[in-house]
């Protein structure tokens, strides 16, 4: 017969399952929505601290309810399940449509040390403990704010250099120029094949619709007559997708041909269209298209003119 604590228990421990269960299965959804701002969102990211609070809470509360694992013991486990969670997620969201990232797997720890460091304060209410869980918790806010901080300083450095939008010289491009495809491919900047300067962008595409983009809170092109960049094909000719996001949603596609060795590219803007006003570009995407093969190519002195 089953007794009364033990009713009491199944009630809160099934309340706790359903709520995991579900919080994990949104760490593999896509997000429903893409805001144009890359501040926007890198404050995304921001959430996995709050999201992983109530993970490891919610993994403490069954450890104490259904196993009754007693509370120090429960406490260590429930913190490393929250990181296994917090990088197996990381690694597994690739085969769910979304990216790698080692910022939100920073984020997720901090939300597993704020719990954690909250419930021993919590329990043990002294004053060295109340000290960690509000160092911790700075730490955690910190951590999570410095990626927007950073996106919002590329931004200003964008917009003061425009014509130019990539010659690969500075740090702060690598905030906005990121590697596409899924898998995602790699972006890095290199000594190799520059035109300005002394670096140029090397990406290694490796899928479908692999390449790069550059991400914007949206440059004002309207005074300008086409893009024109420099591109390096270390391989075999192929046809280079040229996709121009505006922040009003619409999408102007094209493409042109490349051949082996260096290309100077250029995309009149007259060929999406006459009355096209890119006057708040949001996006630029360089593509290999359906093409799955393996390609490499370095980009430099990406400018409009």
């Amino acid at each position: 017969m089953t007794r009364p604590s033990d009713r009491a228990r199944t009630r809160p421990a099934i309340i706790l399952v359903a709520i995991l269960v579900g919080m994990l299965v949104l760490l593999y959804i896509p997000y429903p929505f893409h805001p144009t701002s890359p501040i926007a969102r890198s404050l995304l990211n921001v959430l996995h601290l709050p999201f992983f609070i109530a993970v490891t809470l919610c993994l403490l509360g069954l450890l104490r309810w259904i196993l009754r694992i007693p509370f120090p013991a429960a406490l260590w486990w429930a913190g490393g399940a929250s990181v296994l969670v917090a990088g197996g997620s990381e690694l597994l969201q690739p085969s769910f449509g979304r990216d790698v990232s080692w910022i939100d797997f920073i984020n997720n720890l901090s939300g597993t040390a704020i719990a954690i460091a909250g419930v021993a304060l919590i329990r043990r209410k002294t004053m060295p403990r109340a000290i960690c869980v509000v160092a911790a918790t700075g730490i955690g806010l910190v951590v999570a704010a410095a990626e927007p901080a950073r996106i919002a300083e590329a931004l200003r450095f964008q917009h003061e250099r425009l014509p130019v939008l990539g010659d690969f010289e500075h740090d702060w491009e690598r905030q906005l120029w990121r590697a596409q495809g899924m898998p995602k491919g790699k972006a890095s900047i290199v000594g190799e094949h520059a035109t300005s300067g002394s670096a140029a962008l090397r990406i290694d595409s490796r899928s479908e619709w692999g390449g790069v983009n550059l991400v914007s809170d949206g440059l004002d092109w309207s005074g300008f007559e086409k893009l024109r960049f420099d591109l390096f094909n270390d391989g075999d000719p192929f046809e280079l997708g040229v996709r121009i996001d505006h922040s009003d949603g619409l999408q102007f596609s094209g493409a042109i041909p490349l051949k082996k060795g260096g290309n100077d590219c250029r995309v009149p803007f007259s060929a999406f269209g006459e009355t096209v006003e890119f006057d708040s570009v949001v996006r630029l995407v360089l593509h290999t298209g359906k093409s799955a093969t393996r390609r490499t190519f370095f980009l430099d002195n990406v400018r409009v003119e």
